[in-house]
């Protein structure tokens, strides 16, 4: 099959399944398991934990081996630790489910990215990157509707039936994934530890000579610091700090579902909005883009945390969400311009390594802020954290 339909088919569909898992997964750790703020916040720790320390040896297997095996492994690995935590009920059993997860998600992070960009070749990869955005958002949207009806039953099935999907969808991958544009390493640099070494090594020395990817890895830290504070304790804030409604008698899980969907719905318009109207690939107007995508989540993380309804938390959790949404496909597409192909899957893991490193270091801090002095207080502080994003990308900017 041809490469671009194949990535937005992957996009839409782990989507999909990532929706099923991710919707009610922390909903069903401060309910079903009496999760406190620190400890939600500790179960992302671990995930980025692992993370960390396998996301640049993974990328390096993909730059040596085969960008589509380490996607296929990934996604099958994923989907085995999203079963794992649909079926224990205790808090070490959740924080082994993310070891597992964690580690097929680094078989994915830099290798998808890389196959998709040297399956293109010469073509403008905004637009690829933008549509993707668009085909997850869609997936996304139907693992929501999906997850709010399976919670309503029970609130581990759309966790369960995320894992599947995973499952099937490596399987899938396998037999129709192409990989025309990567060259494999000879067999004798294959299967020598020294041609792993020597991978990782170019991709190190490549971020250390330039200053733009050593400031890329900066603001990977402080977005990561920065997300995991939200990514953790949103739902905990919007229930029991701003308060749900108490008209329309809807199910928590409902209510969740339906912000989940508003999300989805303003970053499908504002996404198409951006790939209609500017050019990302333009490196200056991308950083353009990105400088004002962090005012604005800056911003809106900062009203959330202080709303006292739920109308106007609702709308700046919105605004947040979407503005990062946006960021994703933008970053990405001003990082690869950046990267030579055989190394791009390892500076990219590199990258990612950085956010773990981040959420890693900044999570406990503000989980542990969180149960001190409530999830306000954390949403305060990733505001702040958003902060020193705005001076990187501006003196990159004024350079470039």
């Amino acid at each position: 099959m041809a490469p671009v339909p194949v990535y937005l088919g992957t996009r839409a569909v782990s989507a999909f399944g990532f929706a099923l898992f991710a919707t009610l997964s922390s909903v069903r750790r401060f309910t079903d398991l009496g999760l406190d703020p620190l400890q939600l916040v500790l179960v992302g720790t671990v995930l980025e934990a692992t993370v960390f320390f396998l996301e640049v040896p993974t990328g390096v297997v993909a730059d040596v081996y085969s960008r589509k095996i380490s996607v296929v492994i990934g996604f099958v690995v994923i989907g085995l630790g999203f079963v794992t935590e649909s079926l224990v009920q205790s808090f070490a059993a959740v924080l082994a489910a993310q070891v597992v997860w964690g580690a097929g998600s680094t078989f994915v992070s830099g290798a998808f990215t890389a196959w998709m960009v040297d399956e293109v070749g010469d073509r403008p990869t905004g637009p690829i990157f933008l549509r993707g955005t668009q085909a997850g958002l869609l997936g996304t949207a139907a693992g929501i509707v999906a997850a709010a009806a399976l919670g309503n039953v029970a609130l581990h099935l759309p966790l369960l039936a995320g894992g599947l999907v995973f499952i099937a969808l490596g399987a899938v991958l396998l037999p129709v994934m192409p990989e025309r544009g990567f060259t494999r390493r000879p067999p004798e640099e294959r299967e020598s530890f020294a041609a792993l070494f020597d991978t990782l090594g170019e991709g190190v020395r490549t971020v250390r000579g330039d200053r733009v990817l050593v400031a890329i890895l900066v603001l990977a830290a402080l977005a990561g610091a920065a997300s995991e504070g939200v990514d953790r304790l949103w739902e905990l804030h919007l229930v029991r700090a701003v308060g749900l409604p108490e008209a329309g008698g809807l199910a928590l899980a409902t209510w969740i579902g339906v912000a989940r969907g508003a999300q989805l719905a303003l970053g499908f318009g504002a996404a198409e909005w951006l790939r209609r109207r500017v050019d990302v690939d333009d490196p200056r107007r991308a950083l353009r883009v990105l400088l004002a995508l962090t005012v604005v989540q800056a911003a809106g993380i900062a009203t959330f945390g202080l709303a006292a309804g739920f109308a106007v938390g609702l709308c700046a959790f919105l605004v947040y969400a979407t503005s990062r949404q946006l960021a994703g496909p933008v970053l990405s597409t001003w990082t690869n311009q950046l990267l030579d192909s055989r190394t791009r899957a390892t500076v990219l893991s590199i990258r990612q390594q950085a956010d773990a490193f981040g959420q890693v270091a900044g999570g406990p801090a503000l989980g542990g802020l969180g149960r001190a002095l409530g999830s306000t207080a954390t949403m305060l502080a990733v505001s702040a954290l958003l902060a020193p994003m705005l001076g990187i990308y501006a003196r990159i900017a004024r350079r470039a």
